[in-house]
């Protein structure tokens, strides 16, 4: 072998080793806005036809917002119809519904968008082909169906996802784990 090829092969080595080693943080938002992760629609479901649900709509204030009307209880003359129904200004709020959950009385609303906040760690294995993110995300666009919901939707949520390095570059693994806190650690 020459001196020349010795050369070349050692300069393939290094930018092959150097080149896409590290997974950089514009990447990570890159790769996981490219494969449809983010934004993500954060929806609820309503069972329209549950006491319940009608109660804690009322309780909420969708009635007093003028989103809903919601019946308490099901007299004679309404049996077999949703004690929740939407108005007009629900409208931008409805989210496209299956026939199968529309056949049980459920509809399927928007409570806002997830959207990638930033990266807060990345921790590499060993060999350095695979990288593990830490990273938070934000939800924007809340709708007043938000109320529905136990917790708050405001916020930065901490998730957790990782890459492989392959031939090609860096690779999404296309899971994401929601971490029980949000990031000051709570």
């Amino acid at each position: 072998m020459n001196k020349q090829t010795f050369i070349l092969y050692i300069l393939i080595i290094v930018m092959i080793s150097c080149g896409s080693e590290k997974l950089e943080e514009s990447q990570v938002e890159q790769l996981l806005k490219q494969a449809n992760a983010y934004p993500l629609l954060v929806e609820h479901r309503l069972f329209c036809n549950d006491t319940e649900t009608a109660k804690r709509v009322h309780k909420k204030g969708l009635a007093e917002l003028g989103l809903v009307t919601a019946n308490l209880a099901h007299t004679l003359n309404d049996i077999g119809k949703p004690l929740i129904s939407f108005t007009e200004k629900a409208k931008p709020y409805l989210l496209t519904t299956s026939d199968t959950l529309k056949s049980i009385d459920v509809q399927k609303v928007k409570i806002g968008e997830e959207q990638f906040h930033e990266v807060v760690q990345i921790q590499y294995s060993a060999n350095r082909d695979r990288a593990l993110v830490t990273y938070t995300t934000t939800v924007e666009d809340i709708t007043p169906f938000a109320r529905m919901l136990e917790k708050t939707m405001e916020g930065e949520q901490v998730r957790e996802t990782s890459f492989t390095r392959t031939d090609r570059g860096w690779e999404w693994d296309k899971k994401i784990v929601k971490i029980n806190r949000d990031r000051k650690g709570k």
